[in-house]
């Protein structure tokens, strides 16, 4: 009897045990996806500030920037970004100041 009793501790002991270690494998696992977000998250924001600041300093912006990739591919913080100036319209930014002008990473 005391040989089953010891049997079924070790059996108990040894799915606690796996349960315990499957846990952290997923615990790390949850912990890099955090990080990849986070880590997109701020190359997606630096694009769009890339965007603002290019539309902020060039008040000529519409003529001066065709419409399509405006920056293609530029590596930042282990990421890429591209911005693309869309008129969405008729594909000439510089035709109607008052076109919306969407502009994509």
């Amino acid at each position: 009897m005391a040989m089953v009793l010891a049997m079924v501790g070790v059996a108990i002991a040894l799915v606690l045990g796996m349960s315990f270690l499957n846990a952290q494998a997923t615990g790390s696992e949850m912990s890099q996806t955090v990080v990849n977000a986070s880590r997109s998250r701020g190359t997606a924001e630096s694009g769009i500030a890339m965007a603002i600041a290019y539309i902020n300093q060039d008040a000529d912006w519409r003529t001066n920037q065709s419409s399509g990739v405006w920056v293609g591919s530029h590596a930042f913080a282990g990421g890429t970004i591209e911005i693309r100036g869309v008129d969405e319209v008729d594909g000439d930014l510089a035709d109607a100041p008052g076109d919306d002008a969407p502009v994509a990473l």
